[in-house]
């Protein structure tokens, strides 16, 4: 669970800023080891309007979700509208790996807060 900009049970936290170069209409695509090339992990998403503090922050006015696609993840808008520069994401990646000679997913022991 993400609480703030802190990770909690194991997840690796990681911060999305809204840069031209990540941006693709609706989505702003992010790559890390957690989730590069791994369709199975799992990511939550929050907003965060301002992480640096002050009164510079930017407003996304659309609800988010998180895709897979191709060999990358990103956060998109639901309602399709574009996504803002700027705008940023706390995001939590818990990696999944599949045993061997097992086709269920295994992930890694959540700790009790």
């Amino acid at each position: 669970m993400l609480v703030g900009s802190a990770p909690s049970n194991g997840g690796q936290a990681e911060l999305l800023t809204t840069t031209r170069s990540n941006k693709s209409g609706n989505t702003a695509f992010f790559s890390n080891p957690q989730s590069t090339g791994n369709p199975n992990n799992i990511t939550f998403v929050t907003q965060d309007w301002n992480p640096g503090g002050g009164d510079n922050g930017t407003y996304n006015d659309a609800q988010t979700g998180v895709l897979y696609a191709g060999s990358q993840e990103g956060v998109f808008n639901e309602d399709n509208t574009s996504m803002p520069l700027n705008a940023a994401f706390n995001l939590l990646i818990f990696r999944l790996t599949r045993r061997a000679n097992d086709k269920r997913l295994s992930r890694p022991a959540l700790q009790a807060p």
